[in-house]
């Protein structure tokens, strides 16, 4: 008995319907993929919002914040991880969908530079007089922030916050250029895009306010909070003009 071939039409007709099904098939996965790192990225913050509650709890009601010890530099990332144990390790401080290969969810801990490689944390000089976002803050959030930032010590304390649910202390961080890393510290006034918040997850970022909620934001809605955040937002540094 003669075996059956197949014509080139009918080979052409199988590829065609083959890569058709594809393109239905494989936006489904990457969609998929993204709600998983979005997920994940919203456990790992509620496990650094509970790890910054923990420790205000056990240390005068501040949040860790940029300190210097013996002239070294402790970022809030590696206190909570090696200095007060809160956090088993760095695979928790950074977003997955963060394509940065020095985010620390891949760096161990022994790594010099995974404590910058983080989640956000709010730096903001709103105890300075000398111009009209501090006062506005101070005004309409309270004089929360102890110290200049990166200063001898920076950090928060909650407890002096007039709105807690509107007051954005740790996010999603702006994704450098080429190698370089998220950044471990949000700043109101990103003049540069190291210190902007990254919307990550389809055009927003997850953010955590001092009441504990997560929520994703937008660049618009960032911008809107009262902390007046920039963004990165799909390549595009989009920074929120503020004046002194």
């Amino acid at each position: 008995m003669k075996k059956q071939s197949f014509t080139l039409l009918e080979l052409c007709l199988i590829i065609g319907i083959i890569l058709f099904a594809a393109t239905l098939f494989i936006p489904g996965l990457s969609a998929a993929a993204d709600q998983d790192n979005e997920t994940l990225c919203r456990s790992n913050l509620q496990d650094v919002a509970t790890a910054f509650q923990q420790y205000a709890t056990d240390y005068d009601g501040y949040y860790p914040g940029f300190f210097k010890t013996s002239g070294k530099n402790r970022t809030w990332s590696r206190i909570l991880v090696t200095d007060v144990n809160y956090l088993l390790g760095p695979a928790v401080l950074s977003c997955p969908a963060n394509p940065s290969p020095d985010g620390a969810a891949r760096r161990k801990a022994a790594s010099a530079i995974w404590d910058f490689c983080c989640y956000g944390f709010y730096a903001g000089n709103i105890s300075a007089d000398d111009w009209d976002y501090g006062k506005r803050v101070r005004g309409a959030l309270g004089d929360f922030a102890n110290g200049a930032v990166f200063s001898e010590s920076y950090t928060l304390k909650p407890d002096l916050m007039k709105q807690p649910a509107q007051t954005v202390f740790l996010a999603d961080s702006a994704k450098f250029s080429g190698s370089h890393s998220p950044n471990s510290y949000i700043s109101p006034r990103a003049f540069y895009q190291e210190s902007a918040v990254n919307t990550l997850h389809e055009n927003r970022a997850n953010t955590v306010t001092a009441d504990g909620a997560i929520t994703a934001r937008s660049a618009a809605e960032l911008a809107e909070t009262p902390l007046r955040f920039s963004a990165f937002v799909n390549g595009n540094f989009e920074k929120e003009e503020l004046t002194r």
